[in-house]
């Protein structure tokens, strides 16, 4: 119906079918008609609109205004396709935000697309574009703060690796190929005090964290978890309640 009545807005016409008929060519819909007679940019004009925007060294922030304006105007054939293509640079910022985490920053643009969208009584889902999916705070801020530097902690887990013994190597093999492979796994690591057990867990952390994935390394102590680089205790880790006993006296 909006493409109907622009197009009767620019030209007569005795019938729908009339409507969609530009220089003898009867299209399908009003919209290609529209797009046709130059009512509406075509994908080409907006691709090339935003290539140009790009060139200009515009923000994330406005590539991201800017593909918003042009989804509600209707000058988008494909929009998902088109996100796809220009994703990198609308979501930019957030990337950076989140030390280097594409999925992150993909997820936190799409939402303030969605934003942006709002003010017109539109949503994503009504261009075909991906739900953005926020992880939880804690996910969020592990990311950010190992998410940095990948290299360096993988060449520090690696540098740790060649001084291992026969026995270190192969619990950090067989831990570290578990992650790799996303397979599920039980282990467990007893030795003597002095024997390396920190140390390997340490190597493990860098090079999982080398990955971009997110391990969190507990300790049933307050103590004990500050051995690790982002150690934390397991029961506020794993919100895991903390029973107390209390002894009470009653008198007879």
């Amino acid at each position: 119906m909006f493409y109907l009545r622009t197009i009767l807005q620019n030209k007569p016409a005795t019938s729908f079918e009339d409507a969609r008929t530009i220089n003898g060519v009867v299209f399908t819909t009003f919209q290609e008609a529209a797009t046709d007679m130059g009512l509406f940019a075509d994908s080409a004009e907006s691709t090339l609109t935003l290539m140009e925007a790009v060139a200009s060294l515009r923000t994330p922030r406005q590539l991201r205004m800017l593909f918003a304006d042009l989804l509600v105007n209707d000058c988008i054939e494909y929009p998902l396709a088109t996100w796809q293509q220009f994703t990198e640079y609308l979501s930019a910022d957030f990337t950076l935000q989140n030390g280097g985490s594409q999925e992150l920053g993909q997820s936190f643009a799409l939402a303030d697309v969605g934003h942006l969208l709002e003010d017109h009584g539109k949503t994503l889902d009504h261009y075909g574009l991906p739900i953005a999916i926020i992880p939880a705070l804690e996910t969020i801020h592990e990311v950010q703060r190992w998410g940095g530097n990948p290299d360096a902690l993988m060449a520090r887990a690696m540098h740790t690796f060649a001084a291992f013994n026969v026995g270190q190597k192969y619990i950090f093999s067989a831990i570290f190929n578990v992650v790799v492979s996303q397979q599920p796994l039980l282990f467990f690591l007893k030795g003597k005090a002095g024997t390396g057990k920190t140390t390997v867990i340490k190597a493990i952390c860098d090079a999982v964290r080398g990955l971009g994935r997110i391990i969190l390394p507990t300790a049933t102590s307050a103590f004990a978890a500050q051995l690790y680089s982002g150690g934390r205790t397991t029961h506020s880790t794993f919100k895991v309640r903390e029973w107390r006993f209390e002894v009470l006296n009653s008198r007879l």
